[in-house]
């Protein structure tokens, strides 16, 4: 089943089962060591002369097994499998069953992998030196890494934890200190027990840091950690923490479990958080807020970052995935119910409407290739676990779970979810134990409508008709794909959609449609319907009448009709979808543009513009100039009349959603060389580099892109000075993404060259090559080239982990010929990817089907510009 692994990859054996570590760690900061030492309580379930274990980059030293005044030796050194990442440990007798300990003396490196046990470098700042810092990673399966270990979610056992570190640093684990000595320069710091708990949620960080704290109204203390001088920036991420974790505590049925909860802000981050039970591990940008110099968008991420990893310290934590296959019952509902507590308490951010854009769209995206996965996927190796870390596992992990939520009904839904912890704490589930949960409490078959969902990849588009004479609408369901040259062989699957239908009058239908035809009787004075309301149900919508259509789309120019912020956004992303498919013209879609020209919702726009920014994409590799000058025009006259509105600067009391739209309008016209923004913009980045004024914090990217692909080197210049200079990793971001807007090639290949420089951080390389890949087609080959001939070097740094997959599809991702296809697969046949197969794969197809719209509607494009006069 979905929930199992293959015992040849997955299972250690089962004669021995851990109970507790007693583990202690003496990092060397200087020669970036360490030692260790373990002692494993375990029950032998069987007698056996031989323990598996897994371990990796480690030296084992020294092991014993003791029971009772017993003590059993090796019988030879210890025999590493570095394929399966195991140790096997053969001892000189048989282990008598009962509990014993294992107790193994090792030693190893801290690694500049950004997993396991990591250095991070950390800038000096108040007259200090750089100096590196020591901290954790380990999901999904690198404890092994800093010890040997069963390293299994469902291995859960007990910890403690002692560092021996250096006098005047920090130590953190996931519990509070119980004990504490000193010896010459070091101290020793002994830690409380942890709960039962799995491998992958242990965490310990030495270095330099400082603190904020207080208590939520659970009397629990929360502080936030940062480097030092920086701590005022974690005074958002407190309140918010301080406003989640009681919320959480009501909402599950269950107190959190531990006395303290730490986030700590790391320099060198692979991934955006960690949830690891008590000591939450942030990427600074995704933790720290400068009252000042952060963005709204940024302080939103922040908002939603911390309450994702909050909630995982019951959803994850308490309660575990039994095995990687069922991780979506993690990412998914943390990302779900994250954006639920955001809502909650900083509705001014609107976290809906974002999880729209950011979520929804990439997951829909994603799950219409071929080279998808089902939420529920097997597991087969340890390189097929960090693909799954997608917009699969989260992103329709976390629609299914709000989709299923407004099917149940919220009562019942939370009750159902209360019943699932309470039953399951300290223990693992499987999905099939969740669906039990909430049949109990809602009183149907859970299972039965939710496994199409999590257990078959892709999902439907439901093609609407309506009957005036029968005052009806008529359904058809079918599989949705963006590649139609592609035949699934689940393509005859039915789903079971939790229907809802907005009509014109007010009144919302709601319906389970559990075969591929349906109808559903609608008023008969309904002008129009909009089927997916608010854009909760995960799947596409085609309207099968032109009249029907003319008719919503009366609806989406009107600003009282009705329709919401979601279904406007999800209006216009369906009929992009569409276009992209095959199933429509192009030109429908922007003929569509035109009707959304007086939309003043940021959220609305955000979403329309990511779509032109792909329809932009595809066409710079039309090979016709004209063409695409004409489409610029036409971007350039939609925009016109909300850059009237809006206008460059901002104006004393407006809203949050005015200021965030201004930067997305800015950011599309300075692109497409708008006069009066690019000259605004050159005049106000020249005041910012010189420090005659300051770019408003909201406009910095959009002004700085435009300033650097109008200008020339003193620009790029500036922008490195910035990337160097400044302390927010905001600010860093923002200048290092700007770099990459360079137009003239020369100085482009500088600007790629300095992306794998010793001066950007390895967790920002893809963000950098990312500002890289928005250019004309000649910039994207120049980047696909440069990645291509630096292989060697960016497989050696980035290899193993998580970013990789974000460089190859910033790199190669744009591309839209069959060419660029074919010598994709020539050379990663050449420079296999293991770890990343199913990202090379997913990026290979994409660009066949970029290739084929951009084939198929190139006659119809130009057609329509021409018809408008462009």
């Amino acid at each position: 089943m979905a929930g199992e692994a293959p015992s040849s990859y997955r299972h250690l054996p089962i004669d021995v089962k851990p109970i507790n570590y007693r583990l202690e760690l003496k990092p060397d900061l200087i020669n970036c060591t360490f030692t260790g030492n373990v002692c494993i309580e375990v029950n032998v379930i069987n007698a056996t002369n031989k323990i598996i274990l897994n371990s990796l980059d480690l030296n084992i030293l020294k092991c014993w097994f003791g029971q009772g005044d017993t003590t059993i030796s090796l019988s030879s050194d210890p025999s590493f499998d570095t394929n399966k990442q195991i140790v096997t440990l053969c001892f000189a007798d048989y282990l008598p069953a009962g509990l014993g300990s294992i107790t193994i003396e090792f030693s190893g490196i801290l690694n500049d992998l950004l997993k396991g046990f990591y250095r991070s470098k950390c800038e000096g700042s108040h007259g200090k030196e750089s100096r590196y810092i020591a901290v954790t990673q380990f999901e999904p399966i690198d404890a092994r890494r800093a010890f040997p270990c069963w390293d299994d979610p469902a291995a859960k056992a007990t910890f403690d934890i002692t560092l021996d570190v250096p006098k005047d640093d920090v130590a953190l684990s996931n519990m509070p200190v119980k004990a504490e000595h000193s010896y010459d320069d070091r101290r020793v710091l002994t830690f409380h027990r942890t709960p039962i708990m799995s491998t992958y949620l242990v965490a310990f960080i030495v270095g330099d840091f400082e603190f904020i704290s207080r208590n939520d109204s659970n009397g629990v203390e929360i502080r936030v950690y940062t480097q030092p001088g920086r701590s005022e920036q974690g005074e958002f991420a407190l309140n918010a923490a301080c406003q989640f974790l009681p919320f959480y505590a009501d909402y599950f049925g269950s107190k959190y479990p531990l006395s303290k909860l730490d986030l700590i802000a790391i320099p060198d981050f692979a991934c955006g958080a960690m949830e690891n039970w008590g000591l939450i591990t942030y990427r600074e940008i995704r933790l720290l807020i400068d009252p000042l110099k952060s963005s709204i968008p940024v302080k939103s991420y922040a908002a939603y970052i911390v309450a994702h990893e909050l909630a995982h310290q019951w959803f994850g934590n308490l309660v575990t995935m039994e095995w990687w296959s069922d991780l979506w019952l993690n990412e998914g509902f943390a990302t779900w119910i994250g954006f639920l507590a955001g809502n909650h308490f900083y509705p001014e951010y609107s976290p809906w409407s974002m999880f729209q854009t950011d979520k929804l769209s990439l997951g829909l995206t994603l799950d219409s290739l071929a080279n998808s996965h089902p939420i529920q996927v097997p597991i087969n190796h340890p390189d097929e676990i960090d693909e799954i870390f997608d917009a699969i596992t989260y992103n329709k992990g976390a629609v299914v779970i709000r989709m299923l939520n407004e099917y149940l009904g919220e009562t019942d839904f939370k009750n159902g979810l209360q019943s699932y912890i309470k039953k399951h704490q300290y223990s693992n589930a499987i999905t099939d134990d969740l669906w039990k949960s909430l049949d109990k409490d809602c009183g149907t078959s859970v299972k039965e409508v939710m496994d199409c969902w999590t257990t078959i990849k892709g999902y439907p588009v439901v093609t609407v008709g309506i009957d005036r004479e029968k005052n009806q609408v008529n359904l058809k369901q079918q599989r949705f794909s963006l590649n139609q040259n592609t035949k699934d062989e689940e393509e005859s699957t039915v789903w079971n959609i939790p229907l809802s239908i907005r009509c014109s009058n007010g009144e919302i239908l709601k319906k389970l449609m559990k075969t591929s035809e349906f109808s559903v009787p609608i008023p008969s004075d309904v002008s129009w319907i909009k089927l997916n309301v608010d854009c909760v149900g995960f799947y596409r919508v085609m309207y099968e009448n032109a009249t029907d259509f003319e008719s919503l789309l009366a609806a989406v120019r009107s600003p009282d009709s009705g329709l919401s912020v979601a279904d406007r956004m999800n209006i216009q992303n369906d009929i992009f979808a569409l276009a992209k498919a095959g199933r429509i013209p192009t030109s429908r879609f922007l003929e569509l543009m035109t009707a959304y020209d007086d939309q003043d919702n940021t959220h609305v726009w955000t979403d329309l513009l990511a779509n032109v920014g792909e329809l932009s994409s595809v066409l710079k590799f039309c090979g016709d100039s004209a063409l695409i000058q004409s489409f610029n025009k036409f971007k350039l006259t939609v925009l016109s009349k909300i850059y009237s509105k809006v206008g460059f600067t901002a104006t004393e009391g407006e809203s949050l959603e005015t200021a965030m739209l201004r930067a997305d309008v800015i950011s599309v016209l300075g692109g497409c060389g708008h006069p009066d923004v690019v000259e605004k913009a050159k005049v106000a980045f020249i005041q910012h580099c010189k420090k005659e004024a300051s770019i408003d914090v909201g406009l910095q990217s959009a002004i700085m892109r435009t300033a650097v692909k109008h200008g020339g080197k003193k620009e790029i210049d500036d922008c490195i000075s910035l990337y160097k200079e400044v302390e927010s990793a905001e600010e860093k971001i923002r200048a290092l993404l700007s770099v990459g807007a360079a137009d003239d090639l020369d100085l482009f290949a500088d600007v790629l060259s300095y992306m794998l420089s010793p001066d950007v951080r390895n967790q920002d390389v893809p963000s950098g090559l990312a500002g890289c890949s928005k250019g004309s087609e000649r910039h994207q080959d120049a980047l696909s080239r440069f990645v291509m001939d630096r292989w060697d070097d960016i497989f050696s740094r980035f290899g193993q982990g998580f970013l990789m997959g974000g460089i190859i599809k910033v790199a190669f991702g744009s591309f839209s010929s069959d060419e660029k296809c074919l010598t994709l697969k020539n050379f990663f046949k050449s420079h296999p990817t293991p770890v990343v197969q199913r990202v090379v794969n997913q990026v290979i197809e994409s660009i066949g089907i970029r290739s084929r719209w951009l084939s198929g509607n190139v006659d119809d494009i130009k057609r329509y510009l021409s018809e408008i006069r462009y």
